[in-house]
């Protein structure tokens, strides 16, 4: 009988981003024109953010963030390596990624054996690379191994 194991985490953008623009979002949103002008103060928001948020605009959060979450994807891998798994499925929802708006199916299954992509990094709305924690440039290639076979039978 097989045995399954479900892991699961988040793909958050702010995962690959250097601590330093972890707030990137949070300062956008700031400058939007939208927000109600007592939110732009801090001392109206929830005391956890603004300890984040502290003197530096939270970039030592952001460092704990990322140390936090390379420790956790650590301790995911070293439970997926214990399983030793004959197979392994992600689920994502990188539609967006691999399909224009007017047709985004609900999901896709990749049926391939390999697949060389360009690193996140570059951004999907900008050719210009931007900085990451690996220090990867915009021209490094990833090689994702998949199983052709096994996508075609979930098909």
């Amino acid at each position: 009988m097989a045995q399954i194991i479900g892991l699961g985490t988040t793909h958050a953008p702010t995962l690959w981003k250097i601590p330093a623009e972890a707030t990137g979002s949070l300062r956008r949103t700031l400058a939007g024109k939208n927000l109600p002008p007592h939110l732009r103060d801090p001392r109206n928001w929830p005391e956890p953010m603004q300890a984040e948020w502290a003197g530096d605009q939270g970039a030592a959060a952001g460092r704990e963030y990322t140390r936090r979450t390379f420790a956790a994807t650590r301790t995911l891998r070293a439970r997926l390596d214990a399983f030793k798994p004959d197979l392994v499925i992600i689920y994502g929802d990188d539609q967006y990624e691999n399909f224009i708006e007017d047709i985004a199916p609900p999901f896709c299954i990749y049926a391939m054996d390999e697949m060389r992509s360009l690193p996140f990094a570059a951004g999907i709305a900008s050719s210009e690379p931007r900085p990451n924690v690996w220090n990867e440039s915009g021209d490094t290639e990833f090689v994702h191994k998949g199983h052709s076979r096994a996508g075609r039978y979930l098909l």
